[in-house]
């Protein structure tokens, strides 16, 4: 059985119709935008009017993305996918933001469909970006907290950057299957953060649910440094693409904005974690959400 988006209303099978409509045996249905994504975000799960990241902050990523200063992230997030390769496994991109990594993993590996990917996020503009992107995968507007997906779906999931939820990660993915948490690493950014904050807090990660669940044991870690000298409006984009911006009163913003150049290290943890073969319990309360 393949995957099926989870009706959030019913928890039935979704199933696409000739109408566009994603549509389940009690016939709530939910439309296919004209991109190609469906929205199964329920007005009352949302916690405000356009939750996520906003469109000018997606702008700002996708701009300094495509520029190339996270290209050696990417290739360590191809690597770890082809290793123990499943030609015809389901995968899943917890947390898709705009599509960048999607559209670059599926351009890396040729012997990967994109209808083989799934990815959610929970800011509507968000994915409709990631459409635009990666026009074959399956893309959903949905929280990580709840992902509209049935038990042991996938056999592969990475979150790179993104909120995440262990115990639905632990419920989605198969036995055996493995999950790629990429956070930031201590030095992560420390020459923009010196601009921002009087006394320089490293990263602490953000693997501690992970690390705390029972159902997942640590296959590997790696860590990426480079240092990197960023230059004119990538600068700006740097900061408003990161958690720093809201962080930054307005003098700091136009100080980092007013830089001709800006020398920092960009840092990277990236975890592989095993699914162990333990059922999950449903009385058991829902992981905390990583923010």
């Amino acid at each position: 059985m393949g995957v099926h988006y989870k009706c959030p209303v019913c928890q039935g099978a979704l199933g696409l119709n000739d109408h566009r409509q994603w549509v389940c045996a009690d016939l709530h249905s939910f439309d296919m935008a004209k991109q190609g994504y469906v929205n199964l975000h329920l007005a009352h799960q949302r916690r405000s009017a356009a939750p996520g990241d906003s469109p000018e902050m997606l702008a700002s990523r996708a701009r300094f993305l495509n520029a190339g200063s996270y290209d050696f992230l990417v290739d360590q997030l191809v690597a770890q996918l082809a290793d123990e390769w499943l030609p015809q496994g389901a995968f899943l991109d917890q947390g898709c933001g705009e599509g960048f990594y999607l559209d670059r993993i599926t351009r890396q590996l040729p012997q990967v469909s994109p209808m083989q990917w799934w990815g959610i996020d929970i800011s509507k503009a968000a994915v409709k970006r990631a459409a635009q992107r990666v026009g074959r995968a399956h893309l959903a507007v949905a929280a990580s907290r709840a992902l509209p997906f049935f038990d042991a779906d996938f056999d592969r999931i990475i979150s790179v950057f993104a909120p995440y939820d262990s115990q639905e990660m632990a419920r989605v993915l198969k036995p055996g299957g493995q999950v790629i948490v990429v956070g930031p690493d201590a030095l992560h950014l420390d020459g923009l953060k010196r601009l921002i904050y009087d006394h320089n807090q490293p990263h602490q990660g953000n693997f501690g649910p992970m690390t705390q669940s029972p159902y997942f044991t640590l296959q590997s870690a790696t860590k990426l440094q480079k240092a990197v000298v960023i230059e004119g409006s990538e600068i700006g984009d740097l900061l408003s693409m990161t958690p720093y911006f809201w962080s930054a009163g307005r003098q700091a913003q136009a100080t980092v904005r007013r830089l001709e150049s800006l020398e920092t290290h960009l840092a990277f943890d990236v975890r592989v974690y095993r699914r162990l073969p333990i059922p999950i319990d449903s009385t058991e309360t829902a992981t905390p959400l990583v923010l």
